[in-house]
């Protein structure tokens, strides 16, 4: 069963901005393979708003949150459309 990641208003995400590392590199955090990433979102109701999750990279990170958005978003209609 797949989780939801909803706000906590209950709005569910619509589209994936960006993700950065939550602090920045050490030499103990690069001997980890997972790591706290920031992902920001853009809400249904336009608003937006941050996702922690570990990850192993940024793009990681964006890919745990796309695949937990139902229903899934055909991300290459999305781009087209705001090009």
């Amino acid at each position: 069963m797949k989780t939801l990641l909803i706000s906590e208003k209950g709005i569910q995400i619509m589209n994936v901005v960006g993700a950065r590392t939550q602090f920045p590199n050490t030499p103990i955090s690069d001997m980890e393979r997972y790591i706290p990433h920031v992902v920001d979102v853009v809400y249904e109701d336009g608003s937006t708003g941050e996702v922690t999750l570990y990850a192993e990279c940024p793009i990681d990170a964006m890919d745990k949150v796309w695949q937990r958005i139902d229903p899934p978003i055909n991300t290459k209609v999305l781009r087209r459309s705001n090009v």
